[in-house]
């Protein structure tokens, strides 16, 4: 998803790399604590990772209908 470049692209920003690994039902689990300390960053991403989290559960909904559907 874009808004997963996005936040890895501004956490770049500030000096925090994330492993290229991160999975994506596991991605806001990792970056929340990060930026946890740093009012900027907190400010900054929360939105993003909220906006993400309720496109991958659209998402999610969605592909489930498929499924069924097929």
């Amino acid at each position: 998803m874009d808004l997963t470049n996005e936040v890895r692209g501004l956490l770049k920003i500030f000096g925090v790399r994330l492993p290229i690994t991160v999975m994506h039902g596991s991605f806001d689990g990792v970056v929340r604590p990060l930026i946890e300390m740093d009012e900027v960053l907190t400010h900054a991403l929360v939105p993003l990772l909220d906006a993400r989290v309720v496109l991958y559960q659209h998402f999610l909904e969605l592909d489930r209908r498929v499924k069924r559907a097929a």
